[in-house]
């Protein structure tokens, strides 16, 4: 017997346990404009933003991740900031598009109205799905880790609202730097 979606995103409570979630989506739209996430191997769909929303919830809770983590999350994330990409570049009928503009006007006015930030999907582009958190250390991830405390004064750090502060490892910017395309 296969468990239900929702049921599966509800249980995870880390990121091993989304992650064969996350593997294994299918985006797309049904007639009425409606977003969703199916997933193979589970009954029943979701809503597309539930498995951002579930994943965020998740790097409030979980702050310090191990390096199986890291390296899983930074697998994943991107898998996630896909779903999204793919269906709102997939093609419709002209009925589901209209559909589908009303839908995203109505939710884009109840976030205006009624909700704080940006929506689970605003939140989600504005970072990428906070990749850099699998980059940062907890003060005590980065004692321990490093050595040291981490650097206090004027140091570049990531924040987010739910999660303690966080430092990037000594040479951080620099990698990121020799990373980036001229």
């Amino acid at each position: 017997m296969t468990i239900h979606l929702q049921t599966a995103l509800c249980r995870a409570s880390n990121f091993f346990e989304i992650a064969p979630i996350v593997k294994n989506a299918k985006e797309d739209i049904s007639f009425f404009g409606g977003r969703y996430i199916y997933a193979e191997g589970y009954e029943g769909t979701v809503d597309i933003d539930a498995i951002a929303a579930r994943f965020m919830e998740l790097q409030e809770t979980h702050f310090e991740p191990t390096e199986e983590e890291r390296k899983l999350g930074r697998e994943i994330t991107p898998l996630i900031s896909k779903l999204y990409e793919s269906n709102y570049s997939r093609d419709k009928n002209i009925l589901t598009r209209i559909f589908c503009a009303f839908r995203d006007f109505l939710r884009n006015v109840w976030i205006l109205f009624c909700a704080r930030g940006y929506g689970t999907r605003g939140s989600w582009s504005i970072d990428d799905g906070d990749i850099k958190f699998f980059d940062a250390y907890t003060s005590s991830q980065y004692q321990e880790v490093f050595g040291t405390p981490p650097p206090t004064g004027f140091m570049p750090h990531w924040a987010r609202s739910g999660c303690p502060d966080r430092w990037y490892p000594p040479g951080y910017f620099n990698r990121v730097r020799l990373s980036d395309p001229v």
